[in-house]
């Protein structure tokens, strides 16, 4: 995948330094036509991190934002990332939504292909 977003010049990797010179966050940035997304976050909590991670989110929205592009944080389903998240005004949008249809000819079908 890194080599078809490098050939497409879509996307660049971000990251963050310690004083001794060890990398302590990193997160890869890619893009569309439209929309910037924040992909892949890396963090090593044993380099001293703390802050890392918040200082390459606001890079990458400062960045998404001199591209002329949206900002999509691509979510997160750990409890502790999303206020972080929300901090920097994301919002919560679902992705999948389920629906139960109570439709017996459809429950018949399912009934019947189980057996």
């Amino acid at each position: 995948m890194h080599a078809a977003i490098q050939s497409k010049q879509a996307g660049k990797i971000y990251w963050v330094l310690n004083q001794e010179g060890l990398a302590a966050a990193a997160v890869y940035m890619i893009w569309d036509n439209n929309t910037s997304y924040y992909w892949l976050p890396c963090l090593d909590k044993n380099v001293g991190s703390q802050g890392a991670a918040q200082l390459l989110l606001w890079h990458t929205i400062q960045e998404a934002f001199k591209m002329g592009k949206r900002y999509n944080f691509e979510g997160s389903m750990l409890p502790h990332i999303e206020p972080v998240f929300r901090a920097f005004g994301a919002e919560r949008k679902p992705i999948h939504q389920l629906y139960k249809c109570s439709n017996r000819l459809l429950y018949a079908v399912r009934a019947f292909l189980k057996s």
